[in-house]
């Protein structure tokens, strides 16, 4: 499975904050996740 959509906006732009997205996606067996970020 794929998550090509999440973002990053809401946290601290820190490796431990994207560790997060890839520490849940493991749990919920998705085998890609692509981080977004958007500019306002």
């Amino acid at each position: 499975m794929i998550d090509g959509h999440i973002h990053i906006e809401r946290g601290a732009y820190t490796l431990d904050w994207i560790n997060q997205f890839v520490s849940k996606a493991i749990e919920m067996e998705i085998d890609e996740i692509r981080l977004l970020e958007h500019c306002y």
